[in-house]
């Protein structure tokens, strides 16, 4: 990502760093057969969500927030019924 700022005339360009990593979960059971990465989509959803507590304005932590939250019902909805996702980790 690249930010730009126009301050007296001159144009001021930073380049922000995207945090990332390779994410690998070994299956374990049978999960979703018909999501095979489900398992790696959960583990980036629920670290943005949690990565979005620390956004320090409150606008832009909403909205980040509402994105995971979104995105969140759309892992749900594409692991099918069988699954239950929490983003709280409780057990049971």
């Amino acid at each position: 990502m690249m930010i730009c700022f126009t301050i007296g005339g001159v144009r001021h360009c930073y380049f922000i760093p995207i945090y990332e990593w390779p994410i690998h979960i070994p299956k374990v059971g049978p999960g979703p057969v018909n999501y095979p990465q489900f398992l790696t989509d959960a583990a980036l959803v629920a670290s943005l969500h949690q990565a979005a507590q620390s956004v320090s304005d409150e606008r832009v932590r909403e909205a980040l927030v509402h994105g995971a939250t979104e995105a969140l019902k759309a892992l749900q909805a594409r692991a099918g019924e069988h699954a239950e996702v929490q983003l709280e980790a409780r057990a049971g």
